[in-house]
């Protein structure tokens, strides 16, 4: 499902220095703590637009027009990583992943965009850029600036708290019936996300998760704080749509993919604290439920 553009180019410095002027804050070691308890989010982002930062971007898009430098074609990538605007005025392609742990000073940024077939349906997720090394605070910032549409996990001792804001259900593991092939599936939902039942035969052979990709995303994100990739088969399409229960009530799934593995990337440092995925409202395949085995 999300497919990881080989040969990234790391370590990409930018600016110089962290001497930030115009925002009223002095950067020296004396007082710094102090000094930064006090930081309003616009200056926060100054710091961190004029600090020394590594960017991680896809290879695939260093393409650039002929009066285009690549300094450039990097701060446009930076500038779309961590813009919250795309998801407030109409739909968007783009998807944003924010992970934090109340332990650590810093978290991760990821985006991914959106690649459709011919039917202007969701097809697959390229990883775009991340910073693995965000600061806290602003991780913090991008979850509630603009109030966009989200799908938040927040873990909590042994419990994990879920945050929707744009309407979207629950996700539900639900029993199928239909095509020949989909009438046992396995659990391969089960396996990627680390869910282990004490009595096996909890766990029907027909049953998989109904979910959306927010919701997918950030299930995933309680194993690894980065995801490189996520093991999978295309999205299949079901016509006539195949029946599915999930116990409380009937569901109609039109579309569904089979998980072939956990994902791979790089784990939490501690555990997994805050997941928040970023999204409009108003994208049609943000929005559509997927039945994942």
């Amino acid at each position: 499902m999300i497919e990881e553009n080989r040969g990234v180019l790391k370590e990409v410095e930018f600016g110089g220095g962290i001497n930030i002027s115009g925002v009223g804050v002095e950067m020296n070691t004396k007082g710094l703590l102090a000094a930064l308890q006090r930081l309003k989010p616009p200056q926060w982002m100054v710091i961190w637009l004029s600090s020394q930062r590594d960017l991680y971007v896809c290879k695939h898009l260093l393409h650039m027009r002929d009066d285009e430098s690549v300094m450039e074609k990097l701060h446009s990538i930076e500038d779309e990583l961590m813009s919250i605007e795309k998801y407030q005025h109409g739909a968007s392609e783009y998807m944003t992943v924010i992970t934090y742990n109340d332990a650590m000073h810093s978290g991760t940024v990821t985006l991914l965009e959106a690649l459709f077939d011919e039917h202007h349906t969701l097809a697959t997720l390229n990883l775009v850029a991340r910073v693995k090394d965000m600061p806290k605070k602003i991780c913090q910032i991008l979850c509630k600036e603009g109030k966009p549409s989200r799908y938040e996990l927040k873990r909590s001792g042994g419990k994990v708290i879920c945050r929707v804001d744009g309407g979207l259900p629950q996700p539900r593991p639900a029993a199928v019936s239909g095509e020949q092939e989909w009438r046992n599936i396995g659990g391969g939902w089960r396996r990627a996300l680390h869910l282990i039942l004490h009595d096996d035969s909890m766990s029907s052979p027909k049953e998989g998760l109904v979910a959306t990709v927010p919701q997918m995303l950030a299930l995933l994100h309680l194993r690894l704080r980065l995801i490189d990739c996520v093991p999978s088969t295309p999205i299949f399409s079901f016509e006539p749509p195949l029946s599915g229960n999930t116990g409380d009530s009937n569901v109609s799934v039109r579309r569904g993919i089979k998980l072939l593995g956990p994902p791979s990337g790089a784990s939490h440092v501690v555990h997994a604290g805050t997941i928040t995925v970023l999204f409009s409202g108003e994208s049609s395949w943000a929005r559509e439920e997927l039945f994942w085995a």
